[in-house]
C-alpha cells in the first residue's frame, strides 16, 4: 500500500506539535483547575503526597506534589521531592522543578530561589527577575532585600544593583523605611540610600514594625521611635518586634512572656512559659504544659494539642504534633478545623 507522501508529513508535523506541547509543561499532567476567587485553598495528604482541599475538604488541586506550602497572593511554593517550583491557583506549575531551594512566599512580589550555591530572585510570572549571583538573599521590604557576597552583607534593590554595599557583618530587613546594619560589636540604622539615620549604635537591636524598634544600649533596653528616641523603657529581658499593635516581652524577674501595646502599657499579664507574636489576631501560648490559642485581650480561644502552631498566612497555620519519636504536621484554620 502506498502512503501519499503529503499526507504522511502533516501527521509527522502534527505528532511533533503535540510533543512539543507536552514538553513546553514539565510535568504535563499538572493540569489547570477551575478555582473560584474566593476559594481558600489548604494544603492536605493524601496516600504519601500532597494536593490542596477547600475548607469543606473537598479534593480542589489534586496530590500532585511530594511537599507543597500554603498560598498567599495567589501562589504557592510545592516540591517534586528532588527541586522546589511555584504554582499559581489553578495548580499550573509557572516555573517547573528546578530550584535547590526557595523561599516560602513572596515578597513585594518577588521570591528569593536558589540554584547551585547562588540565589537570585524570580517575579510572579516566574520569571528570573534578578540573577542567581548571590551567596544569600533575603526578603524584600521598602524596595530592597538583604544580599550577601563572599561573606560581606548588604542590600539590592529590584533590578538586581547593589543599592546599598556589600560592606557589613550582618544586615537585616528593612522595616518602615529604616534597614539595620551591624558591624563589630554594634548595630545602627540607615535609610534607603544607606545614611545613618540616627547617631546611637546598639549593642543589639531589632527591625522597625508599628512604629518601634527594640534595642539595647549599655544595659538600656526598650522601644525607640523613627526619630532614635527611647519611647518605652523596660527592665524586660527581652522582647521581639510588634505584630497587630502587640510585642511578646519576657519579665527579667519571674522569665515568664507578657504582652505590651505601643505605649508600653501590659495588655495581657506576663504568666506564659512561651508564646509567639500576634498574626491573624491570635498567638500561640504555652501555660503549665498547655497550649493555647488566644486573642489580643488574653482570652483563650481554645486550647490546642499541638507542640507548634506556625504564622497564619491567608488563614492558614501549619501546626506539629505528638512526641519526638513520632511527629506529624499538618493545617489547621483559624476555626480550629485541621486538614489531614
Amino acid at each position: 500500500m502506498r502512503i501519499n507522501a503529503g499526507f504522511m508529513f502533516k501527521i509527522i508535523v502534527a505528532l511533533a506539535g503535540m510533543l512539543l506541547v507536552a514538553c513546553s509543561h514539565p510535568y504535563p499532567w499538572e493540569k489547570a483547575v477551575e478555582v473560584g476567587p474566593d476559594v481558600v485553598l489548604v494544603p492536605i495528604a493524601r496516600d504519601g503526597r500532597t494536593g490542596y482541599c477547600d475548607k469543606k475538604k473537598q479534593m480542589i488541586i489534586p496530590p500532585w506534589y511530594a511537599g507543597a506550602d500554603p498560598f498567599e497572593d495567589g501562589r504557592a511554593r510545592v516540591t517534586d521531592g528532588a527541586k522546589y517550583g511555584v504554582i499559581d491557583r489553578t495548580g499550573r506549575n509557572i516555573t517547573g522543578y528546578k530550584f535547590d531551594e526557595a523561599y516560602r512566599f513572596f515578597s513585594e512580589g518577588m521570591l528569593g530561589v536558589k540554584v547551585g550555591n547562588k540565589w537570585g530572585f524570580i517575579d510572579k510570572e516566574g520569571k528570573l527577575a534578578i540573577p542567581l549571583k548571590f551567596d544569600d538573599v533575603g526578603e524584600f521590604h521598602d524596595g530592597l532585600a538583604t544580599a550577601t557576597i563572599d561573606g560581606k552583607h548588604g542590600y539590592t534593590d529590584r533590578n538586581g544593583d547593589i543599592a546599598i554595599p556589600l560592606e557589613y557583618d550582618h544586615t537585616v530587613k528593612f522595616g518602615e523605611g529604616l534597614g539595620l546594619v551591624q558591624q563589630g560589636k554594634k548595630y545602627w540604622f540607615v535609610d534607603t540610600t544607606g545614611n545613618e539615620v540616627f547617631p546611637d549604635h546598639f549593642d543589639y537591636a531589632y527591625f522597625f514594625t508599628d512604629g518601634l524598634a527594640w534595642v539595647e544600649l549599655n544595659g538600656q533596653r526598650g522601644f525607640i521611635d523613627h526619630a532614635g528616641k527611647m519611647v518605652i523603657k523596660t527592665n524586660y529581658h527581652w522582647a521581639y518586634p510588634f505584630s497587630e499593635g502587640l510585642a511578646t516581652v519576657q519579665s527579667s524577674e519571674t522569665k515568664k512572656w507578657g504582652f505590651i501595646d505601643t505605649s508600653g502599657h501590659e495588655v495581657i499579664p506576663f504568666i506564659y512559659d512561651s508564646n509567639s507574636t500576634f498574626y491573624d489576631g491570635m498567638a500561640f501560648v504555652t501555660q503549665d504544659g498547655k497550649n493555647f490559642l488566644i486573642d489580643k485581650t488574653g482570652k483563650v480561644i481554645r486550647e490546642v494539642p499541638y507542640r507548634s502552631v506556625g504564622d497564619f498566612h491567608d488563614g492558614i497555620a501549619s501546626v506539629i504534633e505528638g512526641e519526638p519519636e513520632f511527629v506529624r504536621s499538618f493545617y489547621i484554620d483559624t476555626d480550629g478545623n485541621e486538614y489531614h
